[in-house]
């Protein structure tokens, strides 16, 4: 409710995105992708899950837990080459297992934080957002979800794997312990001359204790055959060439300055604008490159920004009013007044993006005298606009 009441001018007044709603049963992931993603955090689920579970599976009739292991086989053979479903095969009994553990009190709120991950890992195979692309089903959904999915399943599973731990650290340290204390007690006994070695030397360990170390093993195992992927993502981000060239730092602006600083220059200038002042910029056609910057950085308003504002607005609107601000660099001076007054712009925009795109037929702004120059140097103007000359001109 505090979200709707805060967002409610946008949705009362403002453009809502396009959309269709939400839509079912995608298009699915198939196994191997899926597994080379997630398969470190379901074989840690499943090994918890086993583990957490070991007494009731114990203390079960072997009819009982035959009945239960045989039908979900069947149901797993059926998801997977009946019904083509991999994802709901793999995910399905671990969910299965977790609630029941959850509802038999077998396991905490680490397994509730494996419950949320791994089932909403599972939602982007059965429902989806409706929204732009469309050539991309799940596109926006996978960008959304899967984040809170990893999140709440990587939470969940560090507290599980640091509760198996702790049991199997707890285990190793009472054997070493007892062994120690059997050996010294063996050692008495003989020096005193007896031969008989006292019972319960070496006690018999009972089966959950033994699975805390298998457990712990399995856990260890996933954690080193997973490093290779956060060894290699660390390579790529950090040893890249790119990466070699740039300090590390928090400033989302540093590598701005360092690879644009002459435009950067113009952008803090305009940034530094008294009001929200509208500005005409090249539109963003270059999707996730340097596009748009001056409104993107400063926050100021433009006629038109970056292409993924067709999702946003609609593809029509977004090209009608690119067309027009293409009007104001290469067009008839008539059409890019009519531009400017339509919008109400105040600065035009003139940058390396400008000239990449318009070329030879970029408008001569000098030679236009409702325009004067507002900021300069050798990768950016930004030309005022005078409204009250483009007004005369219009009515002369």
């Amino acid at each position: 409710m505090v979200g709707v009441a805060l967002a409610s001018p946008f949705l009362i007044f403002g453009n809502v995105p396009t959309n269709e709603g939400v839509g079912f049963l995608p298009p699915r992931t198939d196994l191997w992708p899926f597994l080379v993603i997630y398969g470190n955090v379901l074989a840690l689920f499943a090994g918890y899950l086993l583990y957490s579970g070991r007494e009731a599976i114990r203390d079960a009739s072997p009819v009982a837990v035959a009945a239960v292991s045989l039908s979900g086989l069947a149901a797993v053979a059926a998801l997977l080459w009946v019904v083509d479903f991999a994802v709901l095969a793999v995910t399905g009994p671990l969910l299965l297992g977790a609630w029941w553990l959850l509802r038999t009190d077998r396991i905490g709120f680490e397994g509730l934080l494996l419950v949320a991950g791994v089932g909403l890992i599972l939602s982007m195979e059965i429902v989806y957002a409706k929204v732009w692309p469309p050539t991309q089903i799940r596109w926006n959904t996978t960008l959304k979800v899967a984040v809170q999915g990893w999140t709440l399943a990587a939470a969940g599973m560090g507290g599980a794997s640091a509760l198996v731990l702790t049991d199997a650290r707890q285990y190793l340290a009472e054997r070493l312990s007892t062994e120690s204390s059997d050996a010294r007690a063996e050692g008495a006994a003989r020096a005193d001359g007896g031969d008989e070695v006292p019972s319960g030397r070496i006690p018999s360990m009972p089966t959950p204790t033994r699975s805390a170390v298998v457990a712990g093993t399995l856990v260890v195992a996933v954690i080193l055959l997973s490093s290779p992927f956060a060894v290699l993502t660390f390579a790529g981000e950090v040893g890249s060439d790119a990466a070699a060239d740039r300090e590390a730092t928090l400033d989302g602006l540093a590598t701005h300055e360092r690879w644009h600083a002459e435009e950067m220059e113009a952008i803090h200038w305009l940034d530094d604008r008294q009001g929200t002042p509208t500005i005409v910029e090249a539109p963003g056609r270059a999707t996730y490159r340097w596009s748009s910057p001056a409104s993107t950085l400063t926050g100021v308003p433009a006629v038109i920004g970056w292409d993924h504002q067709q999702g946003y607005r609609g593809v029509e609107a977004f090209e009608r009013r690119a067309e027009e601000v293409d009007a104001v660099y290469d067009g008839p001076w008539s059409d890019a007044a009519a531009t400017l007054q339509t919008y109400d712009v105040q600065y035009v925009y003139v940058g390396p993006n400008e000239r990449e795109q318009y070329g030879e037929n970029l408008r001569a702004f000098d030679e236009r005298p409702e325009l004067s120059v507002a900021f300069e140097n050798e990768a950016v103007t930004i030309y005022e606009v005078d409204h009250s000359a483009l007004s005369d001109a219009e009515s002369g």
